[in-house]
């Protein structure tokens, strides 16, 4: 059984909140975003059954693109493929 596990970009905890000038959103240009701590969570769990023998592998899926997704993944890559 492999275990997937959907990670998503969230606002850092000091990150002040800026409206873009026409209203229409938020204003991300230099905002910068991390992995949501529930989601970290649930990858450390994901490696813990891996580690057990219960899970054959583990599935990172990531709703951010490019930059973003790097920076959210990059910190489980390493524990990944060290116990592939």
């Amino acid at each position: 059984m492999k275990v997937l596990v959907t990670v998503k970009p969230v606002m850092g905890f000091s990150a002040q909140v800026r409206v873009q000038a026409d209203g229409s959103g938020v204003d991300l240009a230099n905002v910068k975003m991390s992995m949501n701590p529930l989601d970290g969570i649930a990858v450390e769990e994901a490696i813990r059954l891996k580690g057990k023998g219960v899970a054959t592998g583990v599935i990172i899926v990531s709703t951010a693109s490019g930059r973003r997704r790097k920076r959210c993944t990059r910190r489980w890559r390493w524990v990944l493929t060290a116990r592939s």
